[in-house]
């Protein structure tokens, strides 16, 4: 008999204090479906103002996420995973840190999912739509970049006028009311029906709303959990 190997995944946290609701990955009970052990490293230098922004991380916050991808290589983890979507500028030097599969974005299901649902038709949600530039959206990969002929032809909107989701994670609040921040993330959901036939949530922090906004777009919703499911399925 073969024994079996629990898959670990390794996640690079944001040193953030605001509320990780289930369903986002940086809470554990969000991988209760799945047969993993979770491992978190948070980095002290990346927090909203240094890693959500249209400029670039700068060199030496790049420097301790990928610090934190290597301690990960050295605890021979399956998979690695970051707590926002806006770390996918580094997905490949991440993934060369890591040793192992990286998903720094949910942003790396746009290629397929285009090849899918086809070019012009996706909707990619995000936490502030002024601040994702396309270094995000090709995450810095030509070979496995989405087809910057049709990047242009995504619907991106944005939280940045929800006030309560919005400063949560701006002014990093501790305290959040969870029917609140649904019904802001609701509302911008709405405005992707009937513009696309798929949506992304790039900010983890919406996904534990997965299902509200996909009843609202009335589109099928993926998240960076859907790419760690896919990619731990056969472990």
């Amino acid at each position: 008999m073969t024994n079996h190997k629990q898959p670990v995944v390794g996640i690079i946290m944001l040193d953030t204090k605001f509320p990780r609701f289930p369903g986002d990955i940086g809470n554990p009970q969000s991988f209760s479906h799945m047969d993993v052990k979770t491992i978190y490293h948070r980095v002290p230098a990346a927090t909203v103002d240094t890693v959500v922004t249209g400029q670039g991380i700068a060199p030496e916050v790049a420097e301790q996420l990928l610090a934190a991808a290597k301690g990960f290589r050295l605890r021979s983890v399956d998979l690695v995973l970051t707590s926002c979507g806006y770390l996918g500028e580094l997905q490949q030097p991440l993934q060369d840190a890591a040793g192992a599969p990286v998903v720094a974005s949910s942003l790396v299901l746009l290629p397929s999912l285009q090849l899918v649902f086809g070019a012009g038709t996706l909707g990619v949600m995000t936490y502030d739509a002024r601040r994702l530039k396309p270094h995000h959206l090709s995450l810095q990969n030509k070979d496995a970049s989405l087809d910057h002929q049709h990047s242009g032809d995504l619907q991106i909107q944005g939280m940045e006028s929800s006030p309560a989701f919005y400063n949560m994670i701006a002014n990093d609040e501790t305290q959040a009311d969870f029917q609140q921040l649904q019904r802001e993330v609701i509302t911008v959901a709405k405005t992707f029906a009937p513009l696309v036939s798929a949506l992304v949530l790039e900010c983890t922090n919406l996904s534990p709303f997965k299902n509200e906004i996909r009843k609202a777009a009335g589109v099928p919703v993926f998240d960076i959990l859907d790419a760690s499911s896919f990619l731990l399925q056969k472990r």
